[in-house]
């Protein structure tokens, strides 16, 4: 994935796509902050997956981690969520 990020795992649980991403620098992982801004940025950048994604009836579900850490930084969009922001896209 380049920039120290590493596509561990890609699975679907449920009704959600999850992204296991490892994060190499323990610096870039510890300032990773997952709030409203965040989730934003995923929603525009979702792409062309979005439409599958909506007609999969599927959220999308990011999972971080560093070796370092104790603790996985996580971030989920639900398939309301990605079904609102595709159609108003779409527009």
């Amino acid at each position: 994935m380049g920039a120290g990020l590493t596509l561990e795992k890609l699975a679907i649980d449920g009704d959600y796509v999850v992204y296991t991403i490892a994060i190499e620098d323990a610096d870039i992982y510890n300032q990773l902050e997952i709030d409203d801004e965040a989730k934003n940025a995923a929603l525009q950048n979702i792409g062309a997956a979005g439409k599958t994604f909506v007609d999969a009836k599927l959220g999308a579900r990011f999972v971080y981690t560093n070796k370092d850490s104790k603790s996985d930084k996580e971030m989920s969009i639900t398939p309301e969520e990605l079904a609102k922001n595709y159609s108003s896209n779409a527009e």
